[in-house]
């Protein structure tokens, strides 16, 4: 997963009902921060569930989250 700006900040871990769970753990802290914020995630979970409204392209590379 990537954010607006190309960079990596998670990884689809599981699909469920049509839900993405993205897995935080090996994204920039300093990133995730400001993006955990805008997206309503706790900071103490890895694994997040993944809102439509939030994304704004899927493609070959991954998903990408709109501008926050």
């Amino acid at each position: 997963m990537f954010d607006h700006d190309g960079n990596q900040v998670g990884t689809v871990s599981d699909v469920r009902d049509g839900s993405a769970h993205v897995d935080t753990s090996d994204g920039d802290s300093g990133i995730l921060d400001d993006l955990t914020d805008a997206l309503g995630w706790d900071d103490d979970d890895d694994t997040h569930e993944l809102r439509n409204d939030d994304v704004d392209t899927v493609d070959n590379d991954g998903v990408h989250l709109r501008q926050f």
